[in-house]
């Protein structure tokens, strides 16, 4: 049994996982720790040991607005000199695209002009080259002077196109995009030229430059004009549009092509073209229900951008912090709906020992063995990984990972109580404030201590990626852009 997962099943996916994203969905920052290698980070494993691994090491989250979410298309700026494949509605292996897709939604048809305006390529004169930027907006498809055909989508503001845009993908705008009718015809191409035709037909005292016939089909209006040279068919037109075609063919036969509009309207005076019978024609289709009905399943958007800012004044992204991980976590459990989240655990400390500070990356143990009091604790050590220190607030936020915090029998144990918290490369030494209850930094504290704003493991993980080290700067906003792929 042959089957095959189509451009709809993959474009209804990236429109579901779309509409999830403004409903409890956050962007992710973490992993403090190095990879083996920080230039060539290792590949994400699919399974749930790395959901809960990168659960430990993750450190905050910003809540995903519905309104920065898109479907978004491959790049492509105008360029001059280049040929761009045609929109067709046949592509496949044995009907390539110029440029060898076999998929319309991996050819070259959609570009981007300099004025930020998107365009489909309906024409490109026989695979010629492109010498002249589109520029003509409305719903009807126009012509350059290079011989290109040409449609407006929609236009990018310059403020969309920055925030929303990447080096390699635009965002389906729909606001301000093109509506055409359902059905329309825009072009044919010639697959078989043909031979022995004639423009001087029969009747005619002098050659005619082209004739004129309908496109029949299970539509209504479609006219073609078709040009004639040196006994060969090289050109087709569409000079009325028409409409409510799903199939249709240039009815180009002796006695159904004329030399005027009005005589095929009046339906006098028809011709005979002659030639050989082997001229053969495919009339391009619109996408169901026209251009601009859906776009997103026109120019094929298989691919949604997530676009989240860090901005450097929130407390839960903490300056200095460096994170190797970005992902995406949706309906985890927090408490309400927060726009920002810490992931990690924190607790207040009073410190002494000294000038030094503690230091972010550095693993800080708590010997749980003494009390300050000198009593006997409990004889455990805890260990962990600061990601942040607040040096005027006292406030150490900390990751544990079982790969790397628990003690020589394999076990982990959590910051508790007030036992020391020592530093191992600062030597720092910090009193855990267990009197301190209240909010403090974002932070709610219950005796000195803070736990993750969410629920550890819960929600799911549809996107993860480890990427080089970024180094979260003062003053500074990172733009997170994701994009995932159907």
């Amino acid at each position: 049994m042959a089957t095959v997962n189509t451009n709809d099943l993959r474009i209804s996916n990236a429109k579901n996982f779309a509409s999830t994203l403004g409903q409890g969905s956050y962007v992710f920052v973490g992993r403090q720790q190095p990879w083996d290698s920080d230039v060539a980070p290792p590949t994400p494993v699919n399974n749930y040991e790395e959901f809960i691994s990168t659960y430990n090491q993750m450190v905050s989250m910003n809540r995903i607005a519905s309104t920065d979410v898109f479907h978004m298309i491959p790049r492509l700026n105008w360029t001059s000199g280049a040929v761009y494949d045609i929109y067709r509605h046949d592509y496949s292996n044995a009907n390539r695209s110029f440029s060898g897709a076999s998929n319309l939604l991996n050819a070259s048809w959609i570009t981007i002009n300099a004025s930020n305006s998107v365009y489909a390529c309906l024409g490109n004169n026989k695979n010629t080259a492109s010498t002249v930027e589109p520029q003509n907006t409305g719903n009807e498809p126009f012509y350059t002077s290079d011989g290109y055909q040409w449609l407006f989508l929609y236009t990018l503001t310059a403020d969309q196109l920055f925030a929303y845009g990447t080096n390699n993908f635009l965002p389906i705008i729909d606001t301000n995009s093109v509506t055409t009718t359902a059905g329309e015809i825009y072009s044919a191409v010639i697959d078989v030229a043909g031979n022995n035709y004639t423009g001087s037909p029969a009747g005619v005292n002098n050659q005619i430059p082209y004739y004129y016939c309908n496109v029949t089909g299970d539509g209504t209006g479609a006219v073609a004009r078709i040009s004639v040279d040196l006994g060969s068919i090289t050109d087709i037109t569409i000079v009325r549009q028409g409409s409510g075609y799903t199939w249709a063919n240039v009815d180009f036969e002796a006695g159904q092509v004329y030399q005027s509009l009005g005589d095929l309207d009046s339906a006098i005076n028809a011709l005979d073209p002659l030639g050989d019978g082997t001229f053969q024609s495919t009339v391009i289709l619109t996408p169901p229900g026209g251009f601009g009905s859906d776009l997103v399943r026109e120019l094929g958007g298989i691919h949604v951008g997530i676009f989240s800012s860090l901005n450097y004044d929130l407390y839960d992204f903490v300056e200095d912090m460096t994170f190797r991980q970005v992902g995406i976590i949706q309906n985890p459990t927090l408490e309400g709906n927060p726009v920002t989240a810490s992931a990690c655990y924190a607790v207040k400390v009073n410190t002494y020992g000294g000038v030094a500070n503690f230091t972010i990356g550095e693993t800080i143990t708590q010997d749980q063995t003494v009390l300050r009091s000198g009593n006997v604790g409990e004889g455990h050590t805890a260990k962990g990984t600061i990601v942040g220190w607040d040096a005027a607030n006292g406030v150490i936020r900390y990751i544990q990972d079982p790969e790397y915090h628990t003690n020589g029998e394999g076990n982990l144990y959590r910051f508790t109580g007030e036992y020391n918290i020592v530093g191992g490369t600062s030597s720092k030494v910090g009193v855990p404030d267990t009197e301190f209850t209240g909010d403090l930094t974002d932070i709610t504290f219950t005796g000195g201590y803070a736990q993750p704003e969410v629920t550890k493991y819960t929600g799911t993980m549809p996107y993860l990626t480890n990427i080089s080290p970024v180094l979260r700067q003062p003053a500074q906003t990172e733009k997170i852009r994701l994009i995932v792929t159907y």
